[in-house]
């Protein structure tokens, strides 16, 4: 029996529906295609951290009661 590289064998996970392979795909194919954003993507994520923790609970729960 051959063993086949590992370079083309491919898992994909089915386990999170549609939408999450979808989401999936598109990350891996922007973080191939265009790094600079997936850069860009952890500066904002870690800006909205900095910023929700620099919050109080009053201002969270007037942001979620006024959001909708």
């Amino acid at each position: 029996m051959r063993d086949l590289p590992l370079a083309s064998t491919h898992v994909v996970d089915m386990s999170l529906g549609h939408d999450g392979v979808y989401e999936s795909l598109l990350q891996q194919v922007l973080a191939v295609e265009r790094p600079e954003l997936e850069s860009r993507k952890h500066s904002l994520n870690k800006d909205v951290v900095r910023l929700c923790g620099a919050l109080t609970d009053e201002q969270v729960q007037s942001l979620i009661l006024h959001s909708f």
